[in-house]
């Protein structure tokens, strides 16, 4: 049976109440509540509705929406922030880099060690604002984690394979592979670190 107008407008309306009654939320309390404006209204009434008009996938729906705007909001804050720290890091990579270049034949107010200093500062908190890693352990932590999942994925891989001399085969190949292509691009991140 379709609902009527005046059915629909009072479920909506109970419904955006029971909504932001947030963690105190209950049909009983929705009652209460609705009895203390002066608006009476069965508990019957309320099951009812609820299981009519979907009001807890709705509540769940509603909540994943907040959640994913709330998320939204932090990733636009950190790529704004990450965003601000590059653009320093190059900022005093730049004054760094012009002090370097005045200590040439003329030493200044900024010593060679200082400058150089600042340089590898800038460089750490430029990598840092991009995501990449600023330690030589963390390169090879993330290398190894690249790694173990190379070399798991090979095994589900093989396993499902019925000869087990081909099983052997090909994963001692593939094992290979993988030590080769993840120890050479960690000899190139590990140049870089």
């Amino acid at each position: 049976m379709k609902p009527t107008r005046l059915t629909e407008t009072r479920q909506q309306a109970w419904f955006l109440v029971y909504y932001q009654m947030g963690v105190e939320r209950s049909l009983e309390n929705l009652r209460l509540l609705l009895g203390e404006i002066g608006v009476k209204v069965s508990s019957f009434t309320l099951e009812s509705y609820s299981a009519r008009f979907g009001w807890q996938a709705k509540i769940a729906e509603m909540d994943e929406k907040a959640r994913q705007r709330t998320m939204e909001r932090v990733l636009d804050t950190k790529v704004e922030m990450n965003l601000r720290h590059v653009t320093l890091a190059r900022a005093l990579g730049g004054v760094a880099s012009a002090a370097l270049m005045e200590l040439r034949g003329n030493p200044k107010e900024i010593s060679g060690g200082e400058a150089a200093r600042m340089l590898e500062i800038a460089q750490k908190m430029e990598r840092l604002a991009v995501g990449e890693v600023t330690e030589r352990r963390e390169v090879v932590v993330s290398i190894i984690n690249v790694l173990v999942k190379a070399v798991v994925a090979l095994f589900m891989e093989v396993n499902a394979l019925p000869d087990p001399q081909e099983r052997i085969d090909r994963f001692a190949f593939g094992f290979d592979e993988a030590v080769d292509k993840y120890l050479a691009e960690g000899r190139e991140e590990f140049s870089g670190a």
